[in-house]
């Protein structure tokens, strides 16, 4: 007897081995009707292969209670077309084992849509094996929702092309431990934007190596609002170039314990507008090894109104040619 010519009350009737045991043929026969009418157990029960046999119209037609219902091994057998039509109803269903259980091709075939509907409980079940090989189209597609959502190996699993593709919205609503997670290199790859619109939560989390990797177009873009949530250590981390790039404002916002905790090479290469920007409170933050620091051409082209700023202990480190290029 055809499968086809069975009532979708006897589909439902049948048992789990019958069904398991429908001939290819006959289990694509299957109208959305019958399809639909499968019960959970007998969804549970179905065979790899008759997964994979799946038409385009029958992995459309599933609904949210049988997507849910499925195995780990028949979510793995899906082929990339049939994951691809899956509705977005039925991919917000899906556990966090479940989408683990997702071949990475099958990951990589999915529609902006789909990712987009990726829920908060099923995000964390992409593998950094499936975040590699995410498109830039999806990885753009990560919303404010699910994206805090992925696991901090899974976002280490960002290519540096696909990480740029990130909206600043969800790149902004990342945790402390998920911008951790952020390769250096991928640090490196951000965009100005993306740097820019990075929340306080997570400039106050980046590293010492991340701070490291920022490139000299990346600082300039670094906020008077940012600044002052860089940890004192990352902020001496910066290379000598990158912290030369930072603008005037943004240098004129840091705090105390910040310009305290600069090394010797930073405070050395100040340019004239950053150092002509310096507060009071900054420059007598300057501690011994960082007066003996500044360079002559510094002090020669220090605003005459700044240099009452150092107080006597300070001017007492002076050496006789930083004296002498503050009375110029």
């Amino acid at each position: 007897m055809s499968a086809i010519n069975l009532t979708t009350s006897q589909i439902a009737a049948l048992s789990t081995s019958a069904v398991a045991g429908m001939a290819t043929s006959d289990f694509q026969g299957l109208t959305t009707d019958q399809l639909q009418a499968l019960t959970t157990a007998q969804i549970i029960g179905l065979t790899t292969g008759e997964v994979a046999a799946l038409t385009t119209g029958q992995a459309a037609a599933l609904t949210t209670t049988q997507a849910k219902a499925l195995t780990t091994a028949e979510i793995a057998a899906f082929t990339v077309t049939d994951a691809g039509v899956i509705t977005t109803a039925d991919i917000a269903a899906l556990s966090s084992t479940q989408l683990a259980a997702m071949t990475t091709a099958d990951v990589a075939g999915l529609t902006t849509d789909q990712i987009v509907a990726l829920s908060t409980a099923g995000a964390p079940g992409l593998t950094s094996a499936q975040i590699a090989g995410l498109t830039t189209a999806e990885s753009a597609a990560f919303t404010t929702l699910n994206a805090p959502a992925l696991t901090t190996a899974a976002i280490s699993g960002f290519t540096t092309t696909d990480v740029k593709a990130i909206t600043t919205a969800a790149l902004a609503a990342l945790g402390t431990a998920q911008i951790v997670a952020i390769t250096t290199a991928d640090i490196a790859a951000l965009t100005t934007g993306q740097v820019g619109n990075l929340s306080t939560v997570a400039v106050s989390a980046l590293t010492s190596n991340q701070a490291a990797a920022l490139t000299i177009t990346q600082t300039p873009v670094l906020t008077t609002a940012q600044i002052g949530f860089v940890k004192p250590t990352s902020l001496a981390s910066l290379t000598t170039a990158s912290f030369a790039a930072i603008t005037t404002a943004t240098i004129s916002a840091l705090g105390t314990a910040q310009v305290a905790a600069l090394t010797t090479g930073e405070v050395a290469a100040f340019t004239t507008a950053q150092f002509a920007a310096l507060t009071s409170t900054e420059i007598q933050a300057f501690t011994t090894a960082q007066i003996g620091a500044l360079t002559t051409t510094e002090l020669s082209t220090m605003p005459t109104t700044s240099i009452p700023y150092f107080t006597a202990a300070q001017s007492h480190l002076f050496t006789t040619p930083q004296v002498m290029a503050l009375f110029r």
